[in-house]
């Protein structure tokens, strides 16, 4: 009997010394996940920038489709909230700095794991599609398609959100 408690005390007491370290370890490797999410659209936009040519015609346009998941299960942090958007947009905080490093859209990832602030990856290369508003992106997976278009007489390539209900959007939709 003595050894059964003896042998419970041992295990409480490690495990409360080891919580810290597992819980750093979640979150490590969550930010890591996410870091991964960031490079994997900026470098899908730079291959589709670098191999196609640009055209103003939204149904010539080249393009990449692919899905977008967030981290979860026991091994990761939970998630609150992660989007896709605008710097104006993901982190007001940082806003004022926009204004004066870039032109137009500095396009984000933000996420905010639990107790914890905001963080945001640089997506550089892709803007938001006009008239978009920030991508909530979701466990379940988030399906997201690049374009690489000729706007007001420059390359861009834009990022935008494809509903799973409606994979085939219309030329108007792309404009």
């Amino acid at each position: 009997m003595i050894r059964t408690v003896l042998a419970v005390a041992i295990a409480v007491g490690l495990l409360a010394v080891a919580a810290p370290a597992l819980a750093d370890a979640r979150e490590g490797a969550t930010r890591t996940e996410l870091d991964r999410i960031a490079t994997h659209i900026e470098r899908t936009g730079a291959d589709l920038a670098f191999g196609s040519t640009a055209v103003a015609d939204p149904d010539l346009t080249p393009r990449s489709v692919f899905r977008v998941t967030l981290p979860s299960g026991f091994a990761r942090a939970p998630i609150e909230e992660a989007t896709i958007g605008c710097r104006a947009d993901v982190a007001p905080k940082d806003a004022a700095r926009q204004d004066t490093e870039t032109k137009g859209c500095e396009l984000l990832l933000a996420s905010r794991m639990a107790e914890a602030g905001v963080e945001t990856q640089p997506i550089p290369g892709v803007t938001l599609a006009p008239k978009s508003s920030p991508i909530e992106l979701s466990v379940d997976g988030t399906i997201l398609r690049l374009t690489h278009r000729r706007r007001d007489g420059r390359d861009v390539v834009e990022l935008r959100e494809i509903s799973p209900t409606k994979q085939n959007d219309t030329a108007e939709e792309m404009r």
